[in-house]
């Protein structure tokens, strides 16, 4: 069998609010990061992959317009372009997906996960 090269990701009719809700964004692994840098995210839909601050993808559009302020996400242009490829299924390299999606994933899946008490 040929090795996978692509993994599909469905994306959602409207663009999320804030990108941390977005199936597209990777968590830089500590590895790559530099020393005294704070956590740092990759747009994935974009190549060379943009990188993101760690507030930035927590803010929605709505907490933006209070400020008066224009929020600009590297991928506002090319939304409704995903949208329509067929299924909604964005194509991300396995590579990107392993190295970086899958650490953002596995950070998401323990940050609300219930805490258990354990009896003595």
């Amino acid at each position: 069998m040929p090795k996978k090269l692509y993994v599909p990701t469905r994306l959602p009719l409207e663009q999320p609010d804030r990108c941390e809700l977005c199936p597209l964004i990777g968590k830089i692994p500590e590895e790559e990061r530099e020393e005294g840098l704070r956590e740092g995210y990759f747009c994935l839909g974009k190549f060379p992959y943009p990188r993101l601050k760690s507030k930035g993808i927590k803010l929605s559009k709505a907490e933006y317009r209070k400020k008066k302020r224009v929020l600009h996400r590297p991928c506002d242009s090319l939304w409704k372009v995903w949208v329509t490829l067929p299924k909604r299924c964005f194509c991300m390299h396995v590579e990107a997906y392993k190295r970086y999606r899958m650490e953002f994933e596995r950070e998401q899946q323990l940050k609300y996960y219930p805490k258990f008490h354990f009896k003595d």
